[in-house]
């Protein structure tokens, strides 16, 4: 109970609306209002006091007119797209209120990631309509920026603790670099102006990520080998090793590729490094024939697995 208290304390404290939110709020309900009014309250003879009857009654359904407008507001702001009327209902509101209930490191790392796919599919809407801007490309690229290191600290944090955990939030990032960056580069006609600068953004995230996955990976298989007792383990009991140091290999191939890639967004461009994932999360080739260590166990999530914050 005190952690539930905590949280609606801290989301009481955190999350407000600025004037230009309240407006658009105010703006919705009364066009509600306008669509559907109240039906026009009706004598009663009433016995005795009665919460829904009299005076009570018109307040009591105001207000539930208010509560009903509200949930009817954050639904659809959560399908907005910037320049949208309810586009600051989704950022200032929906998504700070789930931010609030992502309590564990694990949680948090996977809400920002999810943030960050969100900002990088507003940005691709936007592209396939011919509606995306300068100013509001920046816009984007800048909280995408936020709350992919957002997420790569908490990634951080992860490993620091020896989580487990710290190898999927990663994966699930990465995944998500590698898909937008991809549909940045060739899914849209056009100068592009707009697109580089969120293709330049995402690169230097895969940047940040790849040094998540150091090359003391394989030091850190010889010093379990090493810390190993004198009798042999069996193959069961190393193998989850292994698949852990192949994931991970996997995971910094993919992001290498990534910020390898050249700035030249050309499909042809010789000194592009291809590497993505299909959907269904298993890893494709690279065009330099690089191989990858591991098997299935080093494969990348499936995107579908990434939770959509709204």
């Amino acid at each position: 109970m005190k952690n539930f208290d905590d949280t609606f304390k801290d989301i009481s404290e955190t999350v407000s609306m600025t004037d230009v939110e309240k407006n658009s709020m105010r703006e919705y309900i009364l066009e509600y209002q306008a669509i559907k009014p109240l039906p026009t309250p009706r004598a009663v003879v009433a016995s005795g006091f009665s919460f829904f009857s009299g005076k009570a009654m018109p307040i009591f359904a105001a207000l539930v007119l208010l509560f009903a407008g509200s949930a009817g507001v954050s639904i659809a702001a959560g399908k907005s797209l910037p320049g949208d009327l309810l586009y600051p209902v989704k950022v200032s509101i929906n998504e700070k209120l789930g931010g609030a209930f992502a309590t564990t490191e694990e949680a948090k790392a996977a809400y920002e990631t999810a943030l960050a796919d969100t900002r990088l599919s507003e940005a691709e809407a936007l592209a396939a309509k011919d509606n995306l801007t300068s100013a509001t490309a920046v816009t984007l690229k800048t909280d995408f920026t936020v709350h992919a290191d957002n997420a790569r600290t908490y990634i951080a944090d992860l490993e620091q603790k020896g989580s487990v955990s710290a190898d999927t939030e990663l994966s699930s990032l990465a995944g998500v670099l590698s898909t937008h960056e991809d549909l940045l580069s060739r899914g849209f006609s056009g100068d592009g102006g707009e697109k580089k600068k969120l293709i330049a953004a995402i690169r230097s995230e895969a940047r940040g990520a790849e040094e998540l996955t150091s090359p003391e990976d394989a030091a850190s298989v010889s010093t379990a080998k090493a810390a190993a007792p004198a009798t042999p383990r069996s193959a069961s009991a190393i193998k989850p090793v292994a698949g852990q140091q192949s994931a991970k290999a996997n995971i910094r191939a993919l992001l290498q590729s990534i910020a390898a890639t050249s700035t030249d967004d050309s499909a042809t461009s010789t000194e592009s490094v291809n590497y993505h994932t299909d959907l269904n999360g298993t890893a494709g080739n690279i065009e330099n024939k690089t191989e990858l260590s591991g098997s299935a166990e080093g494969s990348l999530p499936d995107q579908k697995d990434i939770k959509k914050p709204f």
